[in-house]
């Protein structure tokens, strides 16, 4: 998994290919389905996160529609080529759109740059950029998100903030450990699950261990249990 230096030069890479990457990857012809709720998420309901919504409290993943609600803007907006999701928007406010993400797919790696995509100044601006590794198989390996939080001519790695996490199987191919890290303004959180899985083979509990700045690993011995209407198999 990429460490935040690495995300970093990703980043410079991609901040000023938006004409490009729109010009080389148009939404004309691309088939659209529409996500509703998960704002919280990043990409909603299409989050590369299995857990996210799983183990953050007041957070829920939304969902997919294939037509646009007829009584409300949607959240998201994704744009498919055949199985592969291309584009992905996410609409703001009452001025409409507000970010447009690429996912640009190298083998088991994608690389989803977005942008801020507003009719003002900052149209074009690079905003941030997740990274998501793949197994064989096609689960997902790791996920990482590079924030950034303020704009500045020169950016340093105070302007970003950085979450990531990565995952661990079973031999059944459950997931059975995951490992979430937040890194702010020399503020950094690592935190451990454990999952168990009911009879249908979906995530019904899980386990924490916390760890801050490096230091003594905080290990609760309470048993979270996933309300039955959340669990999803991963």
């Amino acid at each position: 998994m990429m460490n935040k230096g690495a995300l970093l030069t990703l980043f410079a890479e991609y901040e000023h290919q938006y004409d490009s990457l729109a010009e080389t990857i148009s939404d004309d012809g691309l088939r659209r389905k529409y996500g509703k709720g998960g704002e919280m998420l990043h990409r909603g309901a299409l989050c590369p996160s299995p857990i996210y919504d799983l183990v953050i409290g007041n957070v829920r993943r939304g969902r997919v529609l294939m037509q646009p609600p007829k009584d409300a803007q949607p959240d998201y907006v994704y744009y498919f080529c055949g199985d592969r999701l291309r584009i992905a928007d996410k609409y703001g406010d009452a001025l409409g759109r507000c970010t447009r993400e690429y996912l640009l797919y190298q083998k088991h790696t994608v690389i989803a740059p977005r942008y801020c995509v507003l009719d003002m100044p900052w149209h074009g601006e690079m905003e941030g950029l997740s990274v998501c590794d793949y197994q064989e198989d096609g689960r997902i390996r790791s996920w990482m998100d590079l924030f950034r939080r303020r704009a500045s001519e020169s950016p340093s790695e105070e302007d970003f903030e950085v979450h990531s996490e990565e995952y661990c199987y079973d031999g059944e191919g459950h997931l059975s450990r995951a490992r979430m890290t937040t890194e702010n303004l020399g503020y950094l959180c690592e935190q451990t699950y454990s999952f168990s899985h009911d009879a249908d083979g979906r995530i019904a509990s899980y386990q924490v261990e916390t760890c801050i700045n490096g230091g003594e690993v905080i290990k609760r011995p309470v048993v979270y249990t996933i309300p039955p209407g959340k669990r999803r198999k991963v």
